[in-house]
Order: structure tokens, then sequence, then C-alpha cells
């Protein structure tokens, strides 16, 4: 695959990233981070060198760069709450509009056939449920429900760090193994 389509593939997380710092929204920074999991995981299969040693080396880096996103969330949401850092979305319909577009154009996204069929069984699950638990936070939120915002950065940055404890503890560790 070319280097425009390797762009393409982490461009949902780059843009919800520059858009939740633009409007200061909980919900978006979460995003980013959740869109650049689903970025590696895709990627993962398709690049995964014959090399099990560079695979591991990849599982390590991104798996220390789920925890470090769990732990910005973690110290975004205790700026919040101590009035360090103040959430500033006065607009959640319109960041709920581009949640949406940056999942359409997640799963756009050029994969192989055999890649096609493990996203639509194991993938969009996982992506669609924390899509739709953006989409009611940002829809709470709109109602005056602002809490709803920090349980969603909290649930967002739970999933990060499993995630990455996952690849560094697991997938790092048995790459490692056949390295062997």
């Amino acid at each position: 695959m070319n280097r425009a389509a390797r762009l393409f593939t982490w461009l949902p997380a780059l843009l919800a990233l520059g858009a939740g710092l633009w409007w200061r929204d909980c919900v978006l920074l979460a995003a980013a981070g959740l869109f650049a999991m689903a970025a590696f995981r895709r990627r993962m299969d398709h690049d995964s060198p014959l090399n099990p040693l560079a695979a591991s080396l990849r599982c390590i880096n991104a798996g220390i760069g789920a925890i470090l996103a769990a732990a910005t969330l973690v110290m975004i949401m205790a700026g919040a709450w101590l009035d360090w850092w103040q959430p500033a979305n006065d607009n959640p319909a319109l960041a709920a509009a581009v949640l949406l577009l940056l999942y359409a154009l997640l799963r756009a996204q050029p994969v192989s056939p055999a890649q096609r069929r493990r996203q639509l069984t194991l993938d969009s699950g996982t992506e669609s449920l924390l899509l739709v638990a953006g989409l009611v936070t940002l829809a709470l939120e709109a109602l005056g429900v602002w809490l709803v915002c920090c349980a969603g950065t909290a649930t967002a940055a739970a999933y990060l760090a499993w995630s990455g404890w996952h690849l560094l503890h697991d997938d790092a560790s048995f790459m490692l193994r056949s390295a062997e």
C-alpha cells in the first residue's frame, strides 16, 4: 500500500485530535485516541513484517502510545475537575456531525478482502459501540448533563489503557517468544 493510503488510515485520528483541541471537546479528544487505536489495528495486519522482532516492537510502541493517550485523557478529566482546564464545546451537534464524518472516513478505508471480513465481524462491533457511546454522550451534553462527558472520556481512557496493556503484555510478548 502506498504512502498516501497509510496517511489516509491515520487521518480520522489526526482530524479528531485537531477538532478536539480547537473546540476543547473531551469527546473528540477521546475519539482521537480510539481512532488511532483502530488505525493501528487496521495497519497491524496489513503491514506486518516478516520479522517477529519488528512486529513486537510495533506492538510495544502502540501499547505505550495507547497507555499514554489514556493517561492524557485522565489528566484532562482531572484538569477539568480541578478547574485548571475547562472544556468549552458550545456546539455538541457539530461535534457529533464531525464524529460521524470521521467514523465514515475510518470505515471507508481500502482494505483487503480477508481484512474486510475480519472488520465486519470483529472491529466494527467495538467501533460501532464506541461511536454510539460518543453520540449519546454528545446528545446528553447538549441537554445539559455535563458530567456525562467525563464518563465518556473515562470509558475511552479505560478502553485505551486495556488495549495498550493487551498489546504490551500479550501481543508483543507472543511475538517476542516466536522470534526466539
